[in-house]
């Protein structure tokens, strides 16, 4: 295991100039030297993982995924939240991307309106945080800003 704490310190510290974020900390247990997560919660280890800007298309369309931080998950468990507000004068829907219990992506409700959030499963998944947006306004499409 201390193998892993090394690969995990690495990639951690690579990770520090590309908004790489570690899910769950890592921690060495002093009698054992043995590895282990301390928390399933996200700690974002750059100051790049900043809140981003979305926008949801003329037509009423979901739109493409807009990619935010990475983060890697250090356990089953591990989850990420999304928040959101608008930024426009339209409201609009969001979902946020998580990952199932076989690791595939999943799209999830993060709410609808003025803003919102939402908190949802990653599991031991490496991988950026990703929203879809909606506009409530057809004709105009909407903008919003998320972390």
């Amino acid at each position: 295991m201390k193998k892993t704490s090394r690969v995990i310190g690495t990639i951690a510290a690579l990770g520090l100039g590309a908004g790489l974020a570690l899910a769950g900390p890592v921690a060495a247990n002093a009698s054992t030297g043995q590895s282990a997560a301390t928390s399933s919660a996200v700690t974002p280890l750059s100051g790049d993982c900043k809140w981003r800007n979305a926008v949801g298309p003329i037509g009423g369309g979901w739109s493409g995924a807009s990619t935010g931080c990475n983060y890697i998950g250090t356990t089953k468990n591990t989850t990420v939240t999304y928040v959101w507000t608008k930024t426009s004068d339209t409201e609009s829907c969001v979902q946020g991307k998580g990952f199932n219990a076989l690791t595939a992506p999943v799209w999830q409700s993060a709410g609808c309106g003025d803003g919102g959030s939402t908190t949802i499963l990653w599991g031991n998944v490496a991988g950026a945080k990703q929203v879809k947006v909606k506009s409530l306004a057809v004709a105009t499409g909407s903008t919003i800003n998320w972390e």
